[in-house]
């Protein structure tokens, strides 16, 4: 080390020493403090306790040492752990926020192109109903648009999702790329809210009175 031999007493277990969710592990080594001394140092203490009640105690025990000692700060595992991703739970809230205007945006776009076959086809709405097609064929009739295309997107959508988990496992500790949380739970409210979105155009389908429709042009 620095043109000096050093002499190996130990080896240790691997850390992650850097960051949580590095999968690549650096090799390091331990030398004793006299011999190589930081201008940084940071000190661990466990407890089974709440760890802020030692916080005077940790306190005064450096002070004890060298009573111009300065303490930068005291923290919980907990919090620095939350600290060294912050920026990628920051990251995460903004994909989320996206995430739920672009579910807004789709179920907007959905209800009016439903909105928009009604209305093209009030007249053969019309002669359904007058040839004795019931409520409930207009409404799966108007249902099965909507949901065709929500149906391919949302198969796009889960195939693309399986690849991007793998990328999001780099930027956010402890994610399970392939969370059946995410890959049921997900697609079952794209479903809800775009059977929704198609519902109130095909129930208002589903009320034309036949003789008007007859009569649109």
């Amino acid at each position: 080390l620095h043109g000096k031999l050093m002499e190996i007493v130990g080896v240790v277990g691997n850390v992650e020493s850097r960051a949580i969710n590095e999968d690549k592990i650096r090799p390091y080594f331990y030398v004793p403090i006299g011999q190589e001394c930081w201008t940084m140092m940071t000190l661990l203490f466990k407890t089974n306790s709440d760890p802020m009640k030692l916080a005077e105690a940790a306190r005064g025990a450096v002070w004890e040492v060298n009573p111009n000692q300065p303490i930068l700060r005291i923290q919980t595992m907990d919090q620095v752990v939350a600290d060294s991703v912050s920026v990628q739970r920051f990251c995460m809230r903004i994909m989320v926020i996206m995430a739920l205007v672009a579910l807004v945006l789709a179920a907007i776009g959905i209800y009016g192109v439903v909105a928009y076959s009604v209305s093209e086809r009030t007249h053969e709405i019309g002669i359904r109903m007058a040839l004795g097609a019931q409520t409930t064929d207009v409404i799966r009739m108007m249902l099965k648009k909507g949901l065709w295309f929500t149906g391919i997107g949302v198969a796009i959508g889960l195939a693309l999702a399986f690849f991007g988990a793998k990328l999001m496992t780099v930027m956010v500790y402890e994610m399970n790329a392939l969370d059946p949380a995410a890959f049921i739970v997900v697609p079952l409210v794209l479903l809800f809210v775009s059977t929704l979105a198609c519902y109130l155009p095909a129930r208002r389908a589903a009320r034309v009175d036949p003789m008007t429709a007859l009569r649109y042009e």
